[in-house]
C-alpha cells in the first residue's frame, strides 16, 4: 500500500504523541485529572473569636506525597468597594469576605497549581430574646411607665463571647414599662426601642429582628438590620409610705401600752393626685420601750407598733402600689412615763422595853390626783424595796416612824402619820412578901411591939364579898321560911 505524504505526516504526529505519553511522568496527568481531590475550601463560617483556616490541600490517596514547603494559603479581605486588601498568610479572625487562594509551586511529581474562592466569616447573630441585665430591672412605683436612670444596668446579650464583653456595647433610644402598676393584669415588661450595637467589636455581631415585635417597616416589609426592639423582664415594687405614730406622756400605770395615740401617714410619700388612708384593728397595741422590748417603767421612750394597722386606697388609688415603710413602726419623738403618787401611812407599833423591834408595817394608798380617789395597794404585782425606820432609842416612851429606805422608782411616795407611832412600854414590876419573924420594932407611943404586914387589897375585898353574900343568904332563908308558914 502506497502512503501519501499527508498520511505519513499524520502517522508521525500520532507516534510522537504516544512517545510523549510514555515518557512524561504519570503524576502530572493524575494531578490534572484528579486535582479537585487535592484541595478543600470551607463553606461560609461564623465568627468564633479564634483564627479560622478556610482552605487546605489534602494528601493524594494514590501517588507521591506533597511537599508542605511548596504549599501556600493566602487571604485577602474584600472591602465594601470591592477592592482586596494585602495578602496575609495568617488565618483571619474578624468577620468579613475573604478571597482565599491556595497555591502549590509544583515539583518533580506534580505541576504547579493555584485556585481561589471567596469565603465569608459571618458576624454572630444575636437574638433580642437573649438580652440580659446585670441585676433585676426594677424601680419603685412612681405613677408612670418611665424607666429611670439606673434601672437598666449592664445591658448585654448572652450570645456575646465572654472575651468580647468589654468591647461590645448596646444602646437604645427610649424605654418604658408596659404598665405603671406594681401588679398589672399581664406580666410587666420593659420595651427598649432602637437597640443598637457599638464598641471595638460591635461589628462582629448582628442583631436579628424579633418577628413578634415591631422591627419591620409596615410599608416596605424590610427588616431593620441596624436596630431592633427588645423586650426585657421588668418589675415595679410598691412605694414605701412612712407611718406617723404619735404618742403621749402618761403617769405610770404598770402597763407598757399607750393610753392614747394618733396614727397617720407621711403625705409626701404618696404620689400627687393619689390618696390613701390608715385603719387599725383590735390587734393594734402600740407600746413604750424598744423595738424588741415593751417597757412599763418610769422613763423616756419611743413608742412602737408592729401589727393591727394597714393602709387602703381612696378613690381610684391602687393600694397595691404602696406599702408600709417599716415594721415595726416608731414615733419620731420620745414620750415620758412619770411616777404615780402614793401615800404611805404607818401602822402603830409597840414593844416591851428590852424586846426586839417588831416589823414596822404600813398601808398604801394610790393617789389619783384631781379625782380625790384612793385605792389601797400598789399596781399589779409591784412591791416596795427597803423598810420604814423609827427614831433611835430603847427607853420607854413614844417614837416617830419615818419613810426610811422604802422605795420604788415608779412611785412618788408621800409619808403620813409617822409621829409617835412607835411606843416602848416599861417592863412590869415583880411583887414580893418579906418575913419579919423574930424581929421587933419600937414605937414612940408605947411599949407594944407590932409586925407590919402588908395586906393584899384584893384579898380584903374578897373577904368582905364573902361576908356580904353569907348575910344575904341568911336573910333570904329566913324570909323564905316566914312566907312558907303563912
Amino acid at each position: 500500500m502506497i502512503m501519501t505524504k499527508t498520511g505519513k505526516q499524520f502517522l508521525s504526529l500520532v507516534s510522537m504523541i504516544c512517545l510523549i505519553v510514555i515518557c512524561l511522568p504519570s503524576g502530572i496527568f493524575a494531578l490534572e485529572s484528579d486535582q479537585i481531590d487535592f484541595i478543600s475550601f470551607s463553606e461560609n463560617v461564623t465568627y468564633n473569636g479564634s483564627p479560622q483556616v478556610l482552605a487546605e490541600i489534602n494528601e493524594p490517596i494514590d501517588g507521591k506525597a506533597l511537599d508542605p514547603l511548596l504549599i501556600e494559603i493566602t487571604y485577602e479581605e474584600i472591602t465594601d468597594n470591592g477592592k482586596a486588601s494585602a495578602e496575609i498568610t495568617e488565618p483571619p479572625i474578624e468577620p468579613g469576605t475573604y478571597l482565599v487562594t491556595v497555591k502549590y509551586e509544583g515539583d518533580e511529581n506534580y505541576q504547579s497549581y493555584i485556585e481561589s474562592k471567596e469565603i465569608i466569616i459571618k458576624p454572630i447573630e444575636l437574638k433580642p430574646t437573649d438580652f440580659i441585665t446585670k441585676g433585676p430591672a426594677t424601680k419603685v412605683y412612681d405613677g408612670t411607665t418611665n424607666v429611670a436612670d439606673g434601672v437598666i444596668e449592664g445591658l448585654s446579650n448572652s450570645g456575646v463571647l465572654e472575651k468580647d464583653l468589654s468591647d461590645v456595647n448596646f444602646s437604645y433610644s427610649s424605654s418604658e414599662f408596659t404598665s405603671k402598676d406594681v401588679n398589672p393584669i399581664e406580666l410587666n415588661k420593659i420595651i427598649l426601642n432602637d437597640v443598637t450595637i457599638s464598641g471595638d467589636k460591635g461589628a462582629f455581631y448582628h442583631l436579628i429582628p424579633n418577628p413578634d415585635l415591631p422591627n419591620i417597616d409596615p410599608i416596605l416589609v424590610i427588616p431593620d438590620k441596624d436596630s431592633v426592639t427588645v423586650e426585657l423582664s421588668g418589675k415595679i415594687t410598691p412605694k414605701p409610705v412612712g407611718m406617723l405614730l404619735i404618742g403621749e406622756d402618761k403617769v405610770y400605770d404598770a402597763d407598757a401600752r399607750l393610753d392614747g395615740y394618733d396614727l397617720n401617714y407621711n403625705a409626701e410619700d404618696v404620689i400627687k393626685g393619689e390618696e390613701i388612708g390608715v385603719r387599725t384593728t383590735d390587734a393594734f397595741n402600740p407600746w413604750y420601750g424598744e423595738m424588741t422590748a415593751q417597757i412599763k417603767d418610769v422613763g423616756e421612750y419611743y413608742v412602737w407598733a408592729s401589727e393591727g394597722f394597714y393602709v387602703y386606697g381612696l378613690g381610684e388609688t391602687n393600694i397595691n402600689n404602696y406599702t408600709v415603710e417599716k415594721d415595726p413602726i416608731r414615733s419620731i419623738e420620745k414620750y415620758t412615763i412619770t411616777p404615780i403618787p402614793v401615800i404611805v401611812e404607818a401602822w402603830f407599833q409597840s414593844k416591851i422595853e428590852g424586846d426586839p423591834d417588831p416589823e414596822l408595817t404600813y398601808v398604801i394608798w394610790l393617789d389619783y390626783g384631781s379625782d380625790q380617789q384612793y385605792n389601797e395597794g400598789l399596781l399589779g404585782e409591784d412591791i416596795f424595796s427597803g423598810s420604814l425606820n423609827r427614831t433611835q432609842g430603847e427607853s420607854p416612851g413614844k417614837y416617830d416612824i419615818s419613810i426610811g429606805t422604802l422605795n420604788n422608782p415608779n412611785y412618788t411616795i408621800s409619808f403620813e402619820n409617822g409621829e409617835n407611832m412607835f411606843e416602848i412600854r416599861p417592863m412590869p414590876e415583880i411583887s414580893s412578901t418579906s418575913s419579919t419573924s423574930g424581929l421587933s420594932t419600937s414605937s414612940t407611943s408605947g411599949s407594944s411591939t407590932s409586925t407590919d404586914i402588908q395586906e393584899d387589897p384584893i384579898e380584903n375585898n374578897s373577904l368582905i364579898s364573902k361576908l356580904f353574900l353569907s348575910g344575904m343568904a341568911i336573910v333570904g332563908g329566913a324570909f323564905f321560911m316566914k312566907m312558907r308558914n303563912i
